[in-house]
């Protein structure tokens, strides 16, 4: 009786699961279908949608990173997968040698076959957290991905702050630049004293170093959003 429950309980999971995910998915869809039904938590994860906007900028930042991404846990989620994989079956009967002491001298063995009569307690357990071990696997990944991008994203806006800083710099230096001669002009005249020019020229090499300033952090934050992506994103 026991074992008949245990094959029906399996069975019929396998049938809701199938009969909910459709009769046209792959193998594969059809174990995460099933994965989803047996969790909250992994059903919201692949509920989940992005926010970036398909083909903008920051979606094509996302999908090269992503793309060069080694993603080592998701490594750990497959190997949480098999283990839960695994787990699901340790009601099954398990046939081991056994080999006595008593028997050493004359090589005999033989096959024990060893069935769990009682399913309530520790191979439940097991199972249960297997399933949870999944979960976690699953939410590390979401938040490694997420982070990964994040950082991928905050090093293109770094990039594009500071490519409009040094425009705004470039047009207040051309501006600076104007006001320079006008000023040279009227200190050669006698107009205006050399103390007001020495002044604009401070501010003019103020300018200029704040524009040096940006081109290295533009170059900078480009360099290491490169060395994430699958492909130069300079452009």
């Amino acid at each position: 009786m026991a074992l008949a429950g245990c094959w029906r309980d399996d069975g019929s999971d396998a049938e809701v699961s199938r009969a909910a995910a459709g009769p046209d998915l792959r193998p594969d869809e059809v174990a995460r279908a099933k994965e989803a039904a047996g969790s909250e938590i992994i059903r919201d994860l692949q509920a989940r949608r992005s926010v970036l906007a398909s083909g903008s900028s920051f979606d094509q930042v996302a999908g090269s990173v992503l793309a060069a991404y080694s993603r080592s846990a998701e490594a750990d989620l497959l190997s949480a997968r098999l283990r839960a994989e695994a787990a699901s079956k340790n009601w099954l009967p398990r046939v081991g040698p056994n080999i006595s002491l008593t028997s050493l001298s004359d090589l005999v063995s033989q096959l024990i076959v060893e069935q769990v009569l009682f399913d309530n307690g520790r191979k439940k357990a097991e199972r249960d957290f297997a399933k949870a071990d999944v979960e976690v696997a699953a939410v590390t990944l979401a938040e490694d991905v997420n982070g990964r991008v994040f950082e991928a994203l905050s090093l293109y806006l770094d990039a594009a702050q500071a490519r409009e800083r040094l425009v705004l710099e470039r047009r207040t230096l051309e501006d600076m630049s104007h006001f320079e001669w006008i000023m040279s002009e009227r200190v050669k005249g006698g107009v205006s004293d050399m103390s007001d020019l020495n002044i604009l020229r401070s501010r003019l090499a103020e300018i200029r170093e704040v524009m040096a300033g940006q081109q290295e952090a533009e170059a900078t934050a480009l360099a290491e959003l490169n060395a994430m992506a699958a492909r130069p994103l300079g452009g």
